[in-house]
């Protein structure tokens, strides 16, 4: 184990563990891997200073209503994303891009109508979406269309949406998928 943490160290590949973290983006609060910026009225991801190596992004009870591209540059190492109840209308095929790691996501209540197809293309670890809350109406073709094939989504959550078509077949071929 101690020759691969020193082969990372000096490849730079284990941001935190060489050098001293990096200040809390504000006005988040940050606590070991945890980054908590819930109620904190944000409009916009705060971008990450360097690269500190969050596991948990909480943004909870915030403003946001669109995630841009590139959003989530800085955040690389995050594990599970939090954006339960904000004003996001839509989950757009490259608003989640640069969350390679991240195994849980949960974009409850919020006022999402759409999702675009491949939206969760970029995240081949996940393993829990939350869309409980939202004003989705349909599940559109290809949404949940991926090159890894969602292999590790056990937990779709899609509880309290006026839910009426799921126009997508990717959704049936969910190969891993418990609980729905």
């Amino acid at each position: 184990m101690a020759p691969l943490l020193l082969a990372l160290l000096l490849l730079g590949l284990a941001p935190g563990l060489a050098r001293p973290l990096e200040p809390c983006p504000g006005p988040c609060r940050c606590r070991g891997r945890r980054l908590n910026c819930s109620g904190a009225a944000l409009t916009l991801v705060p971008p990450a200073s360097r690269q500190r190596p969050f596991s948990v992004l909480d943004f909870t009870g915030n403003a946001l209503s669109l995630i841009p591209p590139q959003a989530w540059k800085g955040y690389p190492w995050a594990e599970k994303l939090v954006l339960r109840d904000n004003s996001l209308r839509a989950v757009k095929r490259r608003s989640l891009e640069g969350l390679l790691l991240l195994r849980h996501l949960d974009l409850s209540y919020n006022k999402i109508e759409a999702i675009e197809a491949r939206a969760f293309e970029n995240l081949p670890f996940l393993e829990t979406i939350n869309l409980e809350g939202n004003l989705i109406t349909e599940v559109q073709s290809d949404t949940f269309r991926a090159w890894h094939g969602m292999q590790f989504l056990q937990t779709l959550v899609l509880s309290r949406n006026p839910l009426s078509a799921i126009e997508d077949t990717w959704f049936f071929k969910l190969p891993s998928v418990a609980h729905l």
